[in-house]
């Protein structure tokens, strides 16, 4: 759990705005090869992730994140002051930049709802009254939009835990999430193995509902514990 910081005299200004990536030249959005194999070794898929937390100076927190082409980048502004209003709890707002120009409204939408709800579980929002945080996603290349986006899911969720804990904001459990590319289903778990979130495209993933789980909570416990390693090792 992250400690709580006074942000009164640490606040950015009200119009900033996260850093904007130029888009990748077209040879690096060609559509990778998938090795359903390797979508399913999540110990040889951590071993391939490259993750940085705070590149993003002007944000109270970021991340950034690389895995077989997919590359991502988050930012944390807040909590902050909401003026003219009072809420008992924080406010949490998500946005989405495309880089790619891969990404419809739909789609869109989809990312922002379900890293909202997914964050919305586990920060400890009655902390910061009157205050809003927002979150930022920066997709800069994608492997695969059409097979492969709830993969890209799954790591923009992780990628936004780092950001949050990176900003000190204080959150009662780590969100780590799983992609389970057989049945193209991705679910967020917190302690205890209590799911958060949850969105699936196969037509038959609700008779495979037990048996996804299963397959991504044992995922889950690797992805947490790379997670967890790298937060010890940043913060040494």
């Amino acid at each position: 759990m992250a400690t709580t910081i006074d942000r009164r005299r640490l606040l950015g200004p009200a119009n900033a705005k996260p850093l904007v990536f130029a888009p990748l030249p077209e040879e690096y959005q060609q559509k990778l090869q998938i090795d359903a194999s390797k979508e399913d070794d999540i110990e040889s898929q951590i071993t391939r992730t490259f993750i940085k937390s705070g590149l993003i100076t002007n944000a109270n927190g970021s991340s950034f994140l690389e895995l077989d082409g997919n590359i991502v980048s988050i930012s944390v502004y807040g909590p902050r002051p909401i003026r003219g209003s009072f809420v008992e709890k924080t406010t949490l707002s998500v946005n989405l930049e495309d880089n790619t120009g891969l990404f419809n409204d739909l789609l869109n939408k989809k990312f922002c709802q379900y890293i909202e709800n997914n964050f919305l579980s586990v920060i400890n929002l009655s902390k910061y009254p009157k205050s809003g945080i927002d979150i930022f996603i920066n997709i800069i290349s994608v492997q695969d939009i059409d097979q492969l986006y709830l993969k890209l899911l799954s790591l923009v969720s992780d990628a936004t835990t780092l950001a949050i804990i990176d900003a000190g904001i204080e959150i009662i459990d780590l969100v780590v999430s799983s992609f389970d590319y057989e049945n193209n289903t991705v679910l967020s778990y917190i302690k205890n193995d209590e799911i958060v979130g949850i969105l699936g495209e196969s037509e038959d993933s609700i008779e495979n509902l037990s048996k996804i789980i299963e397959k991504t909570q044992k995922k889950s416990i690797h992805v947490k514990n790379a997670l967890t390693t790298h937060l010890i090792s940043t913060s040494q």
